[in-house]
């Protein structure tokens, strides 16, 4: 799944991922994330604080295994741009992502996504790279798919109390 990307691009990504910083998911992270509301449909990525909770305890148990780590993404100027989830699969890492409400729709996603990919390649050195997203996200997709992430399968997923169907995407490091 090799992926190319335009000299355009390369640069923004430059620009954008030396804006972010990547640190371990902190407690008051996870707590302002849970804050966090998204309006129309995606408000299925609301999450409570409960869900975080199990979140951050399993990701202490799994970073004693090395194979889940979870970081915050901070901007320039300390406050929370974003969040990045990575589970080691083999030589794969699984990509989970959410940007800060208030950050989103404006044309931004790409540079975030990119530069998470990149502090993953650097601090994980992996082969390749998958993600899953619900197909309803066309904004998401479409990103992903510009971020150089190819579909390999659509699978039903229960979310939310409901099935929803989701896409596997994936692309090389």
């Amino acid at each position: 799944m090799p992926h190319a990307m335009s000299r355009g691009t390369q640069q923004s990504h430059r620009n954008w991922s030396m804006r972010y910083t990547f640190i371990p998911m902190r407690w008051r992270d996870a707590r302002a994330v849970a804050r966090w509301r998204y309006d129309g449909i995606y408000a299925f990525y609301n999450v409570g604080f409960v869900s975080l909770l199990v979140v951050m305890l399993t990701q202490q148990a799994l970073r004693l295994f090395g194979s889940a780590f979870y970081f915050s993404v901070l901007e320039a100027d300390g406050a929370l741009a974003g969040i990045f989830s990575f589970v080691r699969h083999s030589d794969t890492l699984e990509v989970g992502l959410g940007m800060r409400p208030d950050r989103t729709g404006h044309g931004e996603g790409l540079a975030f996504v990119l530069a998470g990919l990149e502090f993953a390649r650097q601090r994980f050195n992996p082969r390749g790279f998958r993600l899953n997203v619900v197909t309803f996200n066309e904004r998401a997709r479409k990103v992903y798919q510009r971020a150089g992430f190819t579909p390999v399968r659509t699978f039903t997923r229960w979310t939310n109390g409901r099935p929803y169907e989701h896409l596997e995407m994936a692309r090389d490091a």
